[in-house]
């Protein structure tokens, strides 16, 4: 009986994320039409700052478990996929419109195991373990 009920989690988990992620979507569309991108990305990364971090701070404490080079790892992620990545998806969004926008990040885990065999030297599978 758990053993069912955790594909089923996953799928319902799954179901939840596309169905936030595209209300984002269409917010950040909105918003676009009555503010600038540069206020988007401010305001989305103010919230999840202003959320998160005092969450993860107390979850996490005393043991962060950061190193120096995850640590590094951490700030070049969150310059690259959470500040220059939600520019340029914002900037999109408002340029060719969610419709647009949408099937062409869905190409982003096609450039992630591109980039993870050419830089990591990541083996691509066909299954999946874990």
């Amino acid at each position: 009986m758990a053993g069912t009920s955790l594909p089923l989690l996953g799928v319902a988990l799954s179901a939840m994320v596309a169905l936030v992620v595209s209300a984002q979507v269409l917010l950040v569309r909105v918003g676009a039409e009555h503010g600038g991108i540069r206020q988007a990305v401010l305001l989305s990364m103010g919230v999840n700052v202003l959320a998160f971090l005092p969450a993860a701070a107390v979850l996490h404490f005393p043991d962060y478990g950061l190193t120096p080079t995850s640590l590094l790892s951490f700030v070049a992620a969150g310059l690259m996929g959470t500040f220059l990545g939600r520019v340029l998806y914002y900037d999109s969004i408002d340029r060719i419109g969610a419709g647009r926008t949408e099937p062409l990040k869905a190409s982003m885990p096609l450039f992630a195991s591109l980039i993870a065999v050419l830089v990591l030297g990541e083996a691509l599978t066909m299954a999946h373990t874990g």
